[in-house]
């Protein structure tokens, strides 16, 4: 209390300051380290040696790659959370803790698991054989090598960031809104359309956000599943060359994709204000689902089978072809290896928080720090 009255009466003149010089040298040093890199060739060179690159189709094709996965996730996010959060979906309590859980698993990991299922000559393909007695490599079930199949991975295992957002918001959302919507003769998706789904929008445009910039992030699951982006070429570049030139160059470009990514949303967002005005809002009475309560189920229980039961029951049946004595001393013999995992979680998320308080402090308390936001 003592910090927060001090704060406020600006004993700390330079605190603000520092907060901002602070954040500016960690998000602009790696920023400026890049361009001094790229701007070393020469523009000439530079787009002399990414010619043979197809640079414009690699972009078009990582474009095409979140614009699809973000749109997937939102298939999968927005209604479970609707149904978490305002319907009588049995068991939605239990729903409201798992489905985060696909969190758990990194998204190259479920490329793997995938691999096993769908590749070529995989375990789809291998009973399919078996049923039409037919050769293995006579099958092709599903063609998952591709921009489909890194966007159904990547779709699966990001879509909690939406849900998440979502089903806070709904949470928040005074129910007597809707309530009046529908007592002036609005039907429930009229009402959801034109009165939850505004309240919605930040929600929505973050996590949105968070996903269409991981795709173009994204390294693993796109290497896996032979899709060529801005992220693979950079690395073979790397890899080929040990030339650092070009790929600081096109680190850059992604760079500058997700600055006008950012600019994007806050540009829908604009200036106006989500803020419900108004207090002890009862809890919301659960959305009858009626006929719709078995398909919306099996909507649930397929999402949470295919983005979380399905890969771990995977990864349990291949864990389970060791031994026990040898997968225990496998596993021992990774201790060092999960302690590090578990120090640069809990190292990276704090600093991240501390970042995002002070840049949340420069705005709110100083009104300042609004350029820092978008870096």
């Amino acid at each position: 209390m003592a910090l927060a009255l001090s704060l406020r009466r600006g004993s700390w003149p330079l605190l603000a300051p520092a907060v901002g010089v602070l954040v500016t040298l960690l998000v602009l040093g790696p920023l400026l380290f890049l361009a001094w890199m790229g701007v070393r060739q020469g523009e000439g060179e530079f787009f002399l040696r990414v010619g043979p690159l197809g640079l414009p189709a690699v972009i078009g094709r990582t474009f095409l790659l979140a614009v699809g996965t973000t749109a997937f996730a939102l298939v999968l996010a927005v209604p479970l959370a609707y149904l978490v959060a305002r319907s009588d979906l049995p068991g939605r309590r239990l729903l409201r803790w798992l489905a985060p859980l696909p969190l758990t698993i990194p998204p190259y990991i479920g490329a793997i698991v995938y691999q096993v299922l769908l590749a070529p000559g995989g375990a789809l393909d291998l009973a399919v054989a078996r049923l039409r007695d037919l050769p293995t490599h006579q099958v092709s079930v599903v063609p998952f090598y591709g921009l489909g199949g890194a966007g159904w991975v990547l779709g699966l295992f990001t879509f909690p960031y939406i849900y998440l957002l979502v089903e806070a918001a709904l949470e928040r959302a005074n129910p007597a809104l809707m309530e009046a919507a529908r007592g002036a003769g609005l039907t429930p998706w009229q009402a959801f359309r034109r009165v939850t789904l505004p309240l919605l929008r930040p929600a929505l445009l973050a996590g949105s956000l968070m996903v269409f910039l991981y795709v173009w992030a994204d390294f693993g699951v796109v290497s896996l599943l032979r899709v060529r982006t801005l992220t693979t070429i950079i690395y073979d570049y790397v890899q080929g060359t040990l030339d650092w030139g070009v790929p600081a160059g096109l680190s850059l470009i992604l760079t500058a994709i997700t600055l006008l990514v950012l600019a994007l949303q806050r540009h829908l967002l604009g200036r106006a204000g989500y803020v419900q005005i108004g207090g002890g809002a009862r809890p919301p009475r659960p959305l009858p689902l009626g006929r719709a309560r078995l398909p919306a189920l099996l909507f649930a229980g397929l999402i949470l089978t295919a983005a979380f039961l399905l890969p771990v029951a995977v990864l349990a049946v291949q864990a389970a072809r060791m031994r026990p004595a040898a997968l225990a001393a496998f596993l021992w013999a990774q201790t060092p290896y999960f302690l590090n995992s578990l120090w640069t979680a809990g190292g990276g998320a704090t600093a991240a928080l501390l970042l995002a308080l002070g840049i949340a402090w420069l705005q709110e308390r100083r009104k300042t720090g609004f350029g820092l936001s978008i870096l």
